[in-house]
């Protein structure tokens, strides 16, 4: 994408004339096609072109005062109007060469984000560095991708052939043969949408019936009908969220939309977004780099992209202030920004605007315009109808049903309103049957289905462990109130057990004391850990995080401060105990009752559906440790099923080690290894749950 600035004291003369003063090199601009000059009334543009024309938002034009966000189409090149006080630049958006891509015979030459030569550059945000080697040979061209690819059935390969009047499709650009030449074309951004008699259930109950519409790549469609009608489970939909009739098609850019690789590239930004809070927009939208971009992107282009989308939605003076602080239009922009950093084909919302003041609102359906002249994608759901000034195609849906989808003037039309926002006051019981039979329906179920085409290279990210160790580094330390709280909890607990506890006392209930403490300090910190997070979590899997990554790190953080909180409550107890064992000994002792404990809350947070369901399980853990570790009553007095039951909980083994310890003995190997071993098989079940967050159903 190529910004000019258009100057003020000269006309400016688009076309294929080397002489122009924007040198578009395409077949289908004439040599001299437009001129732009600044009048009183403003930047007049004039079609100078016989043959194919000048469109303007979709109408063609001889003449017009260009105003801001005007999206003008010159054969097939569009330029994207920015008017900022008394200036006017255009940016040239996605232009397709016309020019073949040099390859001497024989020889390797590489394609990729960051390849030598200018021709061979793949400028797009998720591209990896280095693509792929092609060489042309007798008349066909050889691919040998840097690492194995993915078709959308699911096939992986690392090279492939094209011959004459060949094409081969990838998320961002598409490589082809004709004439005996080889032409890398950059694509736009944004996907196709197609449903095709989609019926659409949420367990039994149907929520969405036949639904058929094609949305062409770069438009805006707004979603419009009566509360609970069915608009939001139409993103639901395209998330993978809902389950389909046999028959129905759902597909992006041709391809079945709960394919994985595709859902990494649809954003979704609900009504009111999910944010960590404690992060500053700086630190939100560079997490959101971290998830999204390759591995291979320098910390230089994370901070370039970061710049574009502030500047994009008007961020930059919010872009140390904490989430915390932001009104709700602020909010939606931030998670914008964060969606579209990744450079997603489709961009759903509920109801963005919502709640907005009428500036906000403004505001908003402005940068949605921008990304739609970007060639993104938009489909929002609507009770604002300013919305439907900036959308290209309007879809109403009523009970559930498709009762129109075309234009906003065809919808007046059809209608027979002045307005497409009034047109909802004509729906009627009938409406989606009548439509069915309509002229317009039949015309769109007639069009062709896409080809799915497109391959999935594999493109490592950024250390996902890292990054979730820096955010849980920031939530913990930013936090004042936690971090009092894990220190007072310890040196509080450690008190009491100092005024308890004497040279007099059991070693073996000084022994259950520290076990109690040490799973109380870690399931109360991993309780909660995944589940008062689910929604982001759920959304970042989606979008490429490691659940390995996210788990691994959480688990960490809760040990590392449980095994801290556990040994100042040891030093209280030494304090008054005659137990004297050796520290490394002691210290594997501790980190085995933390352990166990922490994989527990965290598989029972991983299976919560909310925070309040995961703090009502914190009893109902404890409790068993209590009754079954073998302090109250001896393992040997027990029933059968309290034996068996004790058999297989941590807290048993933990007591014995340490009791084996403060008396001056050497715990056996069993005790400190079936609480790792515990550990271990609740980790793995809680990251299997995690891995499935991120799936369609």
């Amino acid at each position: 994408m190529n910004i000019i600035e258009v100057p003020i004291h000269e006309p400016f003369t688009i076309g294929r004339n080397r002489d122009s003063k924007l040198w578009l090199n395409s077949k289908y601009v004439s040599h001299r096609h437009g001129v732009i000059t600044k009048t009183p009334e403003g930047f007049l543009y004039e079609n100078l072109s016989e043959s194919s024309g000048t469109e303007c938002n979709g109408e063609q034009i001889e003449k017009k005062i260009l105003e801001d966000n005007d999206l003008l189409l010159l054969g097939t090149e569009r330029l994207g109007v920015t008017i900022k006080g008394n200036s006017l630049s255009l940016m040239v958006l996605d232009a397709d060469s016309e020019s073949p891509l040099t390859l001497p015979e024989g020889k390797w030459t590489i394609i990729g984000r960051k390849a030598p030569a200018k021709d061979a550059i793949i400028n797009h945000p998720t591209c990896p560095a280095t693509l792929a080697k092609v060489k042309r040979e007798k008349g066909k061209v050889t691919i040998l991708f840097e690492k194995n690819v993915r078709s959308a059935s699911g096939k992986t390969f690392k090279e492939i052939t094209i011959k004459e009047s060949e094409r081969f499709s990838l998320p961002w650009c598409s490589l082809e043969m004709q004439n005996g030449q080889f032409f890398l074309r950059k694509n736009r951004p944004g996907f196709s949408v197609q449903l095709k008699n989609v019926d659409a259930f949420a367990g039994k109950k149907q929520l969405l019936r036949h639904i058929n519409f094609s949305l062409p790549a770069g438009q805006i469609l707004a979603v419009i009908g009566r509360s609970g009608q069915g608009k939001s489970s139409l993103l639901r939909l395209l998330l993978g969220h809902l389950n389909t009739s046999e028959n129905a098609k759902v597909l992006l850019n041709g391809i079945p939309h709960r394919n994985p690789d595709i859902q990494k590239y649809t954003a979704f930004l609900a009504q009111e977004p999910e944010l960590r809070e404690d992060l500053t927009v700086n630190e939100t939208l560079m997490m959101a780099a971290g998830i999204t971009l390759p591995k291979d992107t320098s910390r230089e282009e994370r901070e370039n992209r970061k710049k574009d989308f502030l500047d994009l939605l008007a961020l930059n003076r919010l872009a140390d202030s904490k989430i915390s602080t932001l009104s709700g239009g602020e909010k939606r922009r931030v998670a914008l920004a964060a969606e579209l950093i990744g450079s997603p084909g489709l961009i759903l919302l509920d109801e963005p605007l919502s709640g907005l003041d009428p500036v906000n609102v403004r505001i908003l359906c402005h940068h949605l315009r921008k990304l739609s002249i970007l060639g993104y994608t938009v489909i929002l759901t609507t009770h604002g109808y300013e919305a439907l000034d900036i959308a290209n195609k309007v879809l109403i849906i009523h009970d559930g049903g498709e009762a129109f989808y075309g234009s906003p003037q065809e919808a007046a039309m059809y209608f027979e309103t002045e307005s497409a926002e009034k047109a909802i006051w004509k729906l009627k019981e009938n409406s989606t049957s009548q439509w069915e039979t309509s002229e317009l329906r039949k015309r769109i179920a007639e069009e062709d289905e896409i080809p799915a085409q497109t391959v999935f290279p594999k493109s490592l990210k950024q250390s996902q462990f890292k990054l979730y160790i820096q955010l849980l580094s920031k939530q913990y330390f930013r936090d004042k109130g936690k971090i009092t709280a894990l220190i007072a909890q310890p040196l509080i607990i450690g008190f009491l057990f100092s005024q308890t506890f004497s040279a007099k006392s059991s070693l073996w209930i000084a022994a259950f004391a520290l076990v109690l403490s040490a799973n109380w300090f870690a399931l109360s910190l991993s309780i909660r850990g995944i589940v008062q997070e689910r929604k982001i979590l759920r959304h970042e899997i989606r979008k490429g995080s490691s659940p390995f990554a996210i788990l691994s790190s959480k688990l960490i953080f809760v040990t590392l401060f449980s095994f801290l909180e556990t040994s100042i409550c040891y030093c209280f107890l030494a304090a008054v105990l005659p137990i004297s064992p050796s520290i490394f000994p002691l210290s594997i002792a501790i980190l085995t009752s933390v352990l166990p404990a922490a994989a527990l809350g965290f598989f029972v947070s991983t299976h919560s559906r909310n925070p309040g369901q995961a703090n009502a399980m914190l009893p109902l853990l404890i409790i068993p440790q209590v009754a079954l570790a073998g302090a109250l009553v001896p393992v040997d007095q027990m029933r059968a099923i309290g034996r068996f039951a004790s058999s297989i909980i941590a807290a048993k083994y933990n007591l014995e080690a340490l009791k084996s310890m403060f008396i001056g003995k050497i715990p056996s190997c069993l005790e400190l290894i079936i609480p790792v071993i515990i550990s271990v098989l609740f980790y793995i079940v809680a990251l299997r749950t995690l891995k499935r967050f991120g799936k369609a159903k």
